[in-house]
């Protein structure tokens, strides 16, 4: 599982490096993220505390959206 976390870390902070957002899911029409607005390390201590939460890794998808603005 460390491995698997460590993983979807680094590809994430790749995606962020390249200007993709992290954020939820927006409940508006037409929109699509509500970004996170902090900082890329905290983006990242987010996902990871989320991830360590959960026993099963497909449930990783649930922690948060991206998209590019």
């Amino acid at each position: 599982m460390a491995e698997v976390r460590a993983a979807v870390l680094k590809l994430v902070g790749d995606m962020l490096d390249h200007g993709v957002k992290a954020g939820d899911m927006s409940p508006r029409e037409g929109e699509r993220v509500i970004p996170w607005n902090v900082s890329q390390g905290e983006v990242l201590r987010r996902i990871d505390e989320e991830m360590q939460r959960r026993e099963d890794p497909l449930g990783y998808v649930k922690i948060c959206w991206f998209g590019v603005t």
